[in-house]
């Protein structure tokens, strides 16, 4: 079961590759974009679904594609939810979120609700410059240029204490970057499993950052006898 769980959270962001000699069985691959439609309605955002990409109506054009992978275990589903949101100038941010179920279906339904609670609300705030109020907004200094944050709430699994200092940290490291386009974007993520770091990444544009991986790694983390972690999301738009 511990193996089970270790290589659950290494899946969960696109670390690991099946092995049959695990019994890893690749399933299939399909979108979810009708569900990221409904998910946006839900929410009293109007969206329209062509060409099977989610059109948000935002203040910022965008369109929104989404990929799920699954892989089957014998007491269950792994699944993987990619969200691709494409800027008009090229660029795309590229989130993923994993989770488990004992069906596909259950599976996804954990995906979309990860998605919810570490990722929608920070992309709706930031694309349509509008007020949320699970959406930390601040004004910072970044080499000389002024950005908007959208900060999103720590994003929790599990019973694993914060350091105190952590945003602190993730702010002085973000305020270091040399950032020049309009958008930016910042996810955050560390897991612990058996007293161990199971995996940490620090994404700036979708781009580890192995300094900021090095920082976060030394801060005063508790240990655990049970997978938890914690996840943050940050988008940057220039003034």
């Amino acid at each position: 079961m511990k193996f089970f769980l270790q290589l659950l959270i290494l899946f969960f962001l696109g670390s690991c590759k099946p092995n049959s000699e695990k019994k890893i069985i690749l399933n299939n691959i399909m979108d979810v974009n009708k569900e990221i439609k409904q998910l946006f309605e839900q929410h009293r955002h109007q969206v329209t679904l062509d060409k099977n990409l989610v059109l948000p109506h935002f203040k910022e054009k965008v369109t929104i594609d989404s990929k799920v992978n699954f892989f089957q275990f014998p007491n269950g589903v792994n699944s993987k939810l990619d969200i691709i949101i494409n800027f008009q100038d090229g660029r795309k941010v590229i989130e993923s979120f994993g989770d488990i179920g004992t069906t596909k279906e259950e599976a996804v339904k954990n995906n979309l609700k990860n998605f919810v609670i570490n990722d929608f609300h920070v992309i709706t705030s930031a694309l349509n410059d509008s007020f949320d109020d699970e959406v930390t907004t601040e004004e910072w200094n970044i080499n000389d240029k002024i950005y908007q944050a959208y900060i999103g709430n720590f994003g929790r699994k599990g019973n694993l204490e914060i350091p105190e200092n952590t945003f602190n940290k993730i702010e002085e490291i973000v305020k270091k970057q040399d950032f020049n386009e309009k958008y930016h974007w910042i996810r955050f993520y560390y897991g612990k499993i058996n007293q161990e770091p199971a995996i940490i990444e620090f994404l700036v544009d979708n781009k580890k950052n192995h300094q900021a991986e090095e920082i976060i790694s030394k801060l005063d983390w508790q240990d655990t006898n049970e997978y938890a972690s914690v996840r943050n999301f940050i988008i940057l738009k220039k003034k």
